[in-house]
């Protein structure tokens, strides 16, 4: 198995995906490895390789506030 860095767009076994969680919840979902974070937004924009200093509760609170994507 080759494991892929960044946001799972392809359905899993259960029929869901990353973009497909974030736009049911109305918000962001991350992920987080050894060297960035991805994010997708409500809208299903995809953020991949973000730094690792990213402060990610800040951003998803602007994020759902509308302030930026």
């Amino acid at each position: 198995m080759t494991l892929h860095r960044g946001v799972s767009v392809k359905p899993n076994a259960a029929g869901g995906s990353v973009r497909i969680t974030a736009g049911r919840i109305g918000g962001s979902v991350y992920a987080i490895d050894n060297q960035n974070v991805y994010k997708v937004n409500q809208n299903g924009d995809i953020s991949n390789k973000q730094p690792r200093s990213k402060q990610i509760l800040r951003d998803a609170l602007e994020t759902r506030a509308g302030i930026h994507k």
